[in-house]
């Protein structure tokens, strides 16, 4: 499929009010065109372009669905021809001695309050989802020796 239909079929999944344009406007036109110039036709294929838009709107997930599966299994074969593995990033492995160590003193930079220092560690996760808990740690670590060194 064409690279600029394939952006539009995503856009039109993420955005609701592109998906309403792109659905209506074609019976909407029509039917205005209709009752510019009276007649049969006009109206008839206004209403059929309205009728039809209202039920693509309606039926999107169930043709996306059927539209995506049909592409996986394109990509599934594709996959399985040029034998592609997938590969996946990997973290710098470190001791865990060391996460431990940030850990404690995070810990005693909030007083002891283990769930001031919790709190901290799930504020940069829900900052940046894709944090590993040991990032998340070490960020809340940075965090607060940073506010330290202001006050």
């Amino acid at each position: 499929m064409n690279e600029n239909c394939e952006k539009l079929l995503l856009a039109m999944d993420e955005k609701l009010w592109l998906r309403m344009v792109v659905c209506f406007i074609p019976g909407l036109v029509v039917g205005k065109l209709a009752g510019l110039f009276p007649g049969v036709v006009l109206g008839v294929l206004g209403t059929v372009l309205l009728v039809a838009g209202v039920g693509i709107f309606l039926a999107w997930p169930r043709l996306r669905a059927l539209a995506t599966t049909e592409d996986d299994e394109e990509a599934d074969e594709a996959k399985e021809t040029a034998n592609l593995r997938p590969s996946l990033p990997v973290a710098e492995q470190r001791p865990a001695t060391e996460y431990a160590k940030l850990m404690t003193e995070l810990l005693d930079s909030f007083g002891g309050l283990s769930a001031e220092a919790i709190d901290a560690v799930h504020t940069e996760i829900m900052v940046n989802p894709k944090l590993t808990y040991v990032e998340a740690i070490e960020l809340a670590h940075r965090r607060k020796r940073i506010q330290v060194g202001k006050r």
